[in-house]
């Protein structure tokens, strides 16, 4: 998932990642360079449409949002082909994940995440809350 992690504010705050933004969050992937399954494509799992708090209890750690490993078991993956210029677009509670480039060729992509309008703009509080955020928190 993207957006589902931990952070300490400046004033030592716990923050749930992007959810302090919004609620809902669309993802788009530019192809720079193919993408294939030697150079490890993105792969994507349908959206599990649930709120922050119950996606939270599916990921390993607090910080990365990296699936554990029985949730990743119980989605199926599917690997996305991508010829230079094109595009993905999926919402940030798709788990995805990529393999390792075993190739000898880049793998350069793109990645922008948008919210809804009804949200306001958040791109300088995000950037903000960022620069000035402490260590991640484990729990």
């Amino acid at each position: 998932y993207d957006g589902v992690f931990f952070f300490k504010d400046f004033e030592n705050n716990k923050k749930e990642g992007w959810y302090e933004y919004g609620d809902n969050f669309i993802n788009i992937l530019v192809a720079i360079d193919d993408c294939n399954e030697e150079n490890g494509t993105i792969e994507l799992a349908k959206s599990d449409n649930e709120p922050f708090q119950k996606l939270i209890k599916k990921v390993k750690n607090f910080e990365f949002a990296e699936l554990l490993d029985e949730v990743e078991q119980a989605h199926s993956f599917e690997k996305i082909v991508l010829n230079s210029g094109d595009l993905v677009v999926f919402k940030n509670t798709c788990p995805h994940r990529s393999s390792k480039n075993n190739s000898n060729t880049s793998r350069r992509i793109l990645y922008y995440t948008y919210l809804e309008e009804k949200f306001g703009n958040q791109y300088e509080k995000y950037f903000m809350d960022k620069k000035l955020s402490k260590n991640l928190i484990k729990s």
